[in-house]
């Protein structure tokens, strides 16, 4: 009988050990997992502003603004002059599965549009005639590129449109334009995986649009602003989620080093002369394409550089005639 007993309480005690072994071990793993699972390490982008001191103080001037989801701006320009002009500089990040806009506008009947159009294979179609049959004005064969920067011009003198690429395309073509009456003849910036650098509108030779990327110190909306018209212009677009996003940026992981973007801005009159977190060059400073690490240790956080500028200076000498 007291060896049952004893064997009894043997077995209890092996019950207590094992659960306490059980729950300890769900206590380590659960630590261990916990600690794999906050070793990791924070990331944060690195955001480089021109600094060109042309906006009003309320907004700060980006390189490009980049469009997701269908987001545009209407620029209340209506596409039936015949003396108009466009230029637009522009990059796509990625490759449609059919054609898409870059810019452009169209009658409410769909019978004739005026487009720059960038296709499937990286080819671009301009001045797009729709006219019910769905016939191309004039198609750019010449390959695109994703992430390149394109410098467009399509200009209309009367009857004729004349389309200019930086591909070198220079071609003569008649083209219809949209009544101005339609409220879609109103021409409109942007589509998904868009950059846009900058868009200027030109009447009968005489700038009335010139769109600068940028986006507002308030509450960090993102759009372009007019600086003809002084008017800050974001995304008109209703499709969910659609909005323009700011660039340029460079991606970072805390503990790892790299080297900062090299500058691709200029600016008149004035040589680069490096970096500052701040715009009046009161913070830190660092030098183009220096080495950098651990800028911020915030993860998803932005670090903001804004680029320094130095006016040229040249002497005028006199000299006795």
């Amino acid at each position: 009988m007291r060896k049952n007993v004893k064997y009894f309480i043997f077995l209890c005690f092996l019950c207590i050990l094992s659960f306490f072994s059980l729950t300890f071990s769900k206590y380590v793993t659960t630590f261990s997992h916990s600690l794999v699972l906050n070793t990791k390490k924070p990331e944060y982008d690195v955001i480089f502003y021109p600094n060109f001191e042309r906006l009003p103080s309320e907004y700060t001037e980006l390189e490009y603004i980049e469009s997701q989801n269908n987001a545009y701006i209407l620029t209340d320009v209506m596409s039936d002059n015949n003396y108009i002009k466009f230029d637009v500089q522009y990059a796509v990040t990625k490759l449609p599965t059919s054609w898409y806009m870059i810019f452009g506008a169209s009658k409410d009947d769909s019978s004739n549009t005026t487009r720059l159009l960038w296709g499937a294979k990286g080819t671009v179609v301009y001045g797009y005639v729709n006219n019910k049959a769905s016939t191309h004005a004039t198609r750019d064969t010449t390959q695109r590129a994703i992430n390149t920067i394109y410098t467009e011009t399509l200009e209309r003198n009367g009857n004729t449109a004349n389309f200019t690429s930086s591909t070198g395309v220079n071609i003569n073509n008649g083209m219809s334009l949209p009544a101005g009456t339609a409220y879609s003849g109103n021409i409109r910036i942007g589509n998904s995986n868009l950059r846009i650098y900058y868009f200027k509108i030109y009447d009968n030779g005489t700038l009335i649009r010139d769109y600068v990327p940028c986006f507002r110190n308030s509450d960090g909306e993102v759009g372009l602003y007019d600086l003809v018209n002084n008017e800050f212009h974001t995304n008109d677009s209703t499709t969910s989620n659609s909005k323009f996003i700011k660039g340029k940026s460079q991606h970072f992981v805390y503990g790892t080093s790299q080297n900062l973007l090299a500058n691709t801005y200029t600016r008149d009159t004035f040589t680069f002369e490096g970096w500052n977190t701040m715009p009046d060059g009161s913070g830190i400073t660092y030098t183009d394409e220096q080495l950098v690490n651990n800028l911020t240790d915030v993860d998803g956080g932005e670090v903001e550089l804004y680029a320094q500028w130095e006016p040229i200076e040249y002497d005028v000498v006199f000299k006795r005639n």
